[in-house]
């Protein structure tokens, strides 16, 4: 009676009830998640997250090798990576480049040839010259029938292992860089002309195969730099400026080819302008002439039949 009268007191102190408890599960034991069982569950999720132990570099390296920031590619990797994307935008830019040529080689094979200089004429062999466009020296245009099918012709032209059997005037002619199926980059070292009045040079050029319709085939090149053919003391540095070549068939005889020749180029060194004049028609005459011998010699090769080997 007491403890009640002294409750029912308005001077007595008042009694603290125990506050309840929440079961084991659901018990909240941080000051900031003081909220429901769900906030608190999401809270524990974005702690695990936050301090989830982290792939080592070895494995992001694994799972995935063409990320470039992966700390075992070292500096050796970060070049390489550089180097192969210089090579990238150089072939993109070859490539340009020998459209650009194709182009520009088209035109020439389509002028119109009435106002052009005759340089010579010779049995089904003809050669023609103006003033160049594409720098200060003379554009050489050759015309000849070559009695062979178009679609053999075309890659005895510029082939390194068909060019360098038969093209008299070079003594090398090799493939440098394939940049794609129908774009290259080719190295030509020639010999020495006219009893050495003419040393030898050497040529780096973007070769680039066009075909259109009509069964008409280009090749098409023009000088370049290239980091893997610097210039050497030995040889005299010559430029290509737009030149090529075209095979279509002759009017009348598809079996036959109608070849047209254009030539652009700057030997460098100090030449005489007369003997640049004399030479370069002369190297058209040559360059068709001896075409035509390695297509004889390449048809009697395989006109001669096998000796059965002994056993």
């Amino acid at each position: 009676m007491a403890a009640a009268a002294g409750r029912d007191c308005a001077c007595a102190p008042p009694v603290s009830q125990p506050s309840p408890q929440l079961p084991p599960q659901t018990r909240v034991r941080s000051w900031t998640q003081r909220a429901d069982v769900r906030q608190h569950s999401c809270s524990s999720l974005n702690y695990k997250f936050r301090h989830a132990p982290r792939a080592k570099a070895s494995q992001c390296f694994q799972a995935a090798p063409h990320r470039p920031h992966c700390r075992e590619e070292g500096v050796a990797g970060r070049r390489r990576r550089r180097r192969d994307e210089a090579r990238r935008r150089a072939q993109m830019d070859y490539r340009q480049i020998g459209e650009e040529v194709a182009t520009k080689v088209l035109s020439y094979i389509q002028e119109d040839i009435s106002e052009w200089k005759v340089e010579r004429i010779t049995k089904n062999i003809k050669v023609w010259s103006k003033p160049s466009e594409d720098f200060e020296g003379m554009l050489y245009r050759a015309e000849a029938l070559v009695e062979t099918p178009p679609d053999k012709l075309f890659p005895f032209l510029y082939l390194p292992e068909h060019r360098s059997k038969w093209d008299k005037a070079v003594q090398s002619y090799r493939n440098v860089e394939t940049i794609d199926k129908d774009t290259f980059i080719i190295h030509v070292i020639t010999h020495s002309y006219g009893f050495g009045m003419v040393s030898p040079r050497d040529f780096v050029s973007v070769v680039h195969i066009k075909k259109y319709d009509g069964d008409l085939m280009t090749s098409n090149s023009v000088g370049v730099n290239h980091p893997s053919c610097p210039s050497c003391p030995k040889y005299v540095r010559g430029n290509n400026y737009p030149s090529g070549y075209a095979c279509s068939p002759f009017p009348g005889n598809p079996q036959h080819t109608k070849f047209v020749a254009i030539l652009q180029v700057d030997l460098g060194g100090l030449l005489l302008p007369s003997l640049i004049s004399s030479v370069l028609p002369t190297t058209l005459v040559n360059f068709i002439t001896d075409c035509k011998a390695g297509l004889r010699l390449r048809a009697r090769r395989r006109s001669v039949p096998l000796k059965p080997t002994s056993v």
